[in-house]
């Protein structure tokens, strides 16, 4: 039976999700690492897409702060590099860099910017269900009129995936000033994440961050933190602010699930809408 299959990466402190279509196209939305292993080498040898001739077919790039894209410069030079990519333009180029180490992340956000220039049409376009095997995968752009460059937070999008009569919300590290005005702005956005099965929270699920209306109108059943290996200061009431519908997870009803105590989570909907969930504590692998 074909599935839909997402993994949330456990990268420590950052976020990388690994979304895989039915017809086997791999997409990355952001690409945080830990500093030990590589989620791209995990992929492509896992998947063995560099010996089936495969790439990442899309990159999404929720926003250019370091720990959503440290692995990019080994994922641009490896055989899988995206063959699209989505980002916020308006974010780039970025400077400012701290460290050394800094200055080889955003040199190379910073020359994929300048490389994926050419425009997609639609009938190549990798957000188009027909190219990803029924799956529906929508990304919404923060409105320019939020935009600040001085925040890089403030140019995440809100991605939609569909399939099954699952809902699944991803999101960057958008914050709550930010959200509550979309929410009441924004009709579109409202409809889109209307009653979810799957959210990722918001900006690691930071109660600094935490929009109860963004909350209530995705009304999820389940909520995925990416979070650091130590509970944030800011994390203390994560837990409570998204206590949503609940899911049954290994037989216990879940309401919030995290890298740091949950591992790397896999979520897997089949055609007919049927929602596994496993967890694994092993480095990126299962």
């Amino acid at each position: 039976m074909k599935k839909l299959q997402i993994t949330f990466f456990n990268v420590g402190h950052g976020s990388c999700t690994h979304i895989i279509t039915p017809n086997k196209q791999h997409w990355l939305v952001d690409v945080g690492t830990d500093e030990y292993n590589s989620v791209a080498q995990f992929i492509n040898n896992y998947y063995q897409l560099q010996l089936y001739g495969q790439q990442i077919e899309c990159l999404c790039i929720t926003h250019p702060h370091k720990d959503h894209i440290l692995d990019l410069p080994k994922l641009l030079s490896s055989p899988i590099k995206p063959r699209f990519l989505w980002r916020e333009k308006d974010a780039f180029p970025i400077e400012n860099a701290l460290t050394p180490s800094d200055k080889i992340v955003f040199d190379s956000a910073n020359e994929m910017h300048t490389e994926y220039s050419h425009p997609v049409d639609s009938f190549t376009d990798p957000t188009n269900a027909a190219n990803n095997g029924g799956v529906s995968i929508s990304i919404m752009p923060t409105p320019i009129a939020y935009h600040k460059h001085e925040d890089l937070n403030s140019y995440s999008p809100i991605i939609i995936i569909n399939y099954g009569n699952k809902k699944i919300i991803l999101t960057g590290d958008n914050n709550k000033e930010i959200l509550k005005q979309w929410i009441e702005e924004g009709p579109t956005l409202r409809t889109a994440i209307k009653d979810c099965d799957i959210l990722l929270a918001p900006h690691h699920g930071r109660d600094t961050d935490f929009c109860l209306d963004f909350f209530q109108q995705a009304n999820p059943r389940l909520t995925i933190v990416s979070d650091k290996p130590k509970e944030h200061e800011s994390q203390e009431k994560t837990t409570e602010h998204y206590r949503g519908r609940g899911l049954w997870v290994d037989g216990e009803e879940r309401y919030v699930l995290t890298t740091r105590t949950d591992g790397n989570i896999l979520l897997t909907v089949d055609e007919n809408g049927t929602l596994n969930i496993q967890r694994s504590a092993l480095p990126y692998g299962y």
